[in-house]
């Protein structure tokens, strides 16, 4: 079902970007997806970071962090390892879970004032 994994990684990547594409307080990693890229997280570059993960942490919303990351070394990475959170859309999610997941996160982001 190799077709089957491609098609439903990239369907949840795809809804994940134009769900939170218009968010404040945050913006997508990448703004497309390129055609031969079959994703296994979302990464969501999140400002004021401190406060929204543990909102989501406690909602129980999946998710990564780059924290072992040298931060003297590179700006990026140390901004990175800050601010990028990377969200599942593997083909496991249901429509059900991808809602769930995207509601929490657009409430979260919408908690900073």
């Amino acid at each position: 079902p190799r077709a089957r994994i491609i098609n439903m990684r990239r369907r949840n990547f795809q809804w994940m970007l134009d769900s939170l594409s218009d968010s404040e307080n945050a913006q997508p990693l990448y703004t497309c997806l390129p055609a031969d890229v079959v994703p296994y997280a979302f990464p969501l570059l999140v400002s004021e970071v401190d406060i929204i993960f543990p909102i989501l942490k406690r909602a129980g919303v999946p998710l990564l962090r780059w924290e072992d990351i040298d931060r003297s070394t590179c700006e990026i990475s140390s901004r990175y390892s800050r601010e990028l959170l990377q969200f599942p859309c593997h083909e496991a999610l249901t429509e059900k879970d991808m809602e769930w997941m995207i509601g929490e996160i657009r409430s979260a982001l919408k908690q900073v004032q």
